[in-house]
């Protein structure tokens, strides 16, 4: 058993571990590869834990700014829990590689997900409810009442706006869960990994006032669905409703059947304006935190002398992700 450093032929595997019950791996995987290709920068890991067999666990640790991490963490069923302790001890290590001062890891888990208890093990605690609404495009209205002095402009149509929908989605996204802060590194990854669609970011202008940036992440190509990201820097409740059917209409052009936002349980008044713009709840998550750093995970496997060894550790173990594009 041992860490092997991330490479594109494992991303079936991952995504298994990532999504268990996923029937259909192949649909999955143009939102995965963008995914690494973005997420594979100098401040960015990936953890592999690998059998003679199979891959057991994938750690995927994403630079959040401001001494944030994000995880996205899978497991196999049947990994022996006394590697379990094991992993987290790399993970901490592998952060302090990355960065000198003490962060906290955040993640986004199912509300249902056995992970949720592991994660409690190792220190994790809940920081917020949150609620993944969905929309059915089937059911937008084929007229909708433009909001006068609203349009929309793609990346596609104009790329040069790039710098500023970074800067306004960065300046609107403290109810966005899940993904760091965008930064133009990340996005030039982005831009270059296979089946980048620029038609999928988007700049919401009112009066010729940029204030809305939002872009969509193919979950499931079959079936069209997606996760939709939307800030504004336009706080009123009322602007949001008012161009909502606008935003959902352009997702509608773009082939897309079924559109899924997260959002805090607290919150109420705008799950409640979501609500009665036809978004259903679909299920449940949790987002956690817990302290991580490089002493952190010294000290611990200090005291722990007696868990398993893992051999090949991989720290940063993106840096050939690049040579392996096609």
């Amino acid at each position: 058993m041992q860490f092997i450093p991330f490479s594109k032929e494992y991303l079936p595997h991952i995504i298994r571990l990532l999504e268990p019950g996923v029937e259909n791996v192949d649909n999955l995987l143009p939102f995965y590869s963008e995914q690494f290709a973005a997420y594979s920068g100098p401040g960015d890991a990936c953890l592999l834990l690998k059998s003679e067999e199979q891959l057991l666990v994938c750690v995927h640790l994403i630079a959040g700014g401001e001494g944030r991490y994000i995880l996205r963490l899978g497991k196999a069923d049947d990994l022996d829990e006394s590697y379990w302790h094991n992993v987290w001890h790399q993970c901490c290590a592998t952060i302090g590689e990355l960065v000198s001062a003490p962060v906290t890891v955040q993640t986004l888990i199912e509300a249902e997900s056995p992970l949720a208890g592991k994660l409690n093990e190792i220190g994790f605690s809940q920081v917020r409810e949150l609620v993944e609404m969905s929309y059915s495009l089937d059911k937008l209205p084929a007229t909708t009442t433009q909001m006068e002095g609203f349009s929309m402009v793609s990346l596609k149509q104009a790329p040069e706006l790039a710098p500023k929908w970074i800067e306004l989605f960065n300046q609107g996204m403290s109810g966005v869960y899940g993904i760091p802060p965008w930064d133009h590194a990340q996005f030039e990854r982005r831009r270059q990994a296979p089946g980048f669609k620029p038609e999928r970011w988007q700049l919401g202008y009112s009066n010729g006032q940029p204030l809305v940036a939002l872009y969509h992440e193919p979950r499931d190509v079959e079936i069209g669905d997606a996760r939709l990201y939307l800030t504004t820097i336009n706080r009123s409740k009322s602007f949001t409703r008012k161009v909502l059917y606008d935003v959902l209409a352009v997702l509608k052009e773009q082939q897309l059947s079924q559109v899924n936002m997260l959002f805090d349980t607290q919150n109420q008044a705008t799950n409640l304006m979501f609500k009665l713009a036809g978004f259903e709840p679909r299920r449940k998550y949790y987002l956690l935190e817990a302290a991580a750093t490089a002493s952190q995970a010294a000290a611990t496997s200090d005291t722990d002398a007696d868990l398993p060894e893992i051999d090949g550790f991989y720290g940063r173990s993106f840096h050939n992700f690049s040579s392996q594009k096609k």
